[in-house]
């Protein structure tokens, strides 16, 4: 889907933001059912949302008008800010494994930085999993190997492992 306009009413002392107009967006099959079947029984004409007359939303009465009302019929709590729905993709992308970049993209942030620090404390601790990365790709090395132990001097291995108990903490072996 191509965003070719986008259409929005900017108050005195506010900022508009950067616009829209030519983004790209990939959406998912369902949501691209969803939009076909909604614009079959739409009025038509350039916009995708429109009110019920087929003029404009404004965003000062969508709320009431349409948001509210939609979340009292999916028995959501109507406390829920549209812009939720932003957070709430965001999560479930992360939840699935998604990349931080594609995540930014479809999220419309300038900056990957925007995005980790937004949703960073959503994605799963690292450790854990750099720790077990490490560890198979040592498995697998070794498993390659027949004896790493042969590819060093004899007795090398044994000598180092005796200095490495005698260093002091903090030093370092050479």
């Amino acid at each position: 889907m191509i965003v070719t306009h986008e259409l929005r009413k900017v108050y005195p002392g506010r900022n508009a933001g950067p616009a829209v107009d030519g983004l790209s967006l990939t959406i998912p099959a369902f949501l691209t059912e969803i939009l076909g079947a909604h614009l079959q029984r739409g009025p038509g004409g350039a916009f995708v949302f429109t009110g019920k007359e087929g003029g404009l939303l404004r965003r000062s009465n969508f709320r009431r008008r349409y948001w509210k009302p939609a979340l009292e019929r999916a028995g959501l709590d109507t406390a829920l800010r549209f812009h939720d729905m932003r957070h709430t993709c965001a999560s479930l992308l992360i939840a699935k494994g998604a990349h931080p970049k594609e995540i930014q993209a479809r999220l419309g942030h300038a900056s990957i930085t925007t995005t980790l620090n937004t949703y960073g404390h959503l994605w799963p601790s690292l450790g854990a999993q750099l720790d077990e990365a490490m560890d198979r790709a040592f498995r697998e090395a070794r498993a390659n190997v027949a004896n790493v132990a042969s590819m060093w001097p004899e007795g090398w291995l044994d000598s180092r492992s005796a200095e490495s108990a005698r260093a002091k903490p903090g030093s370092e072996l050479r």
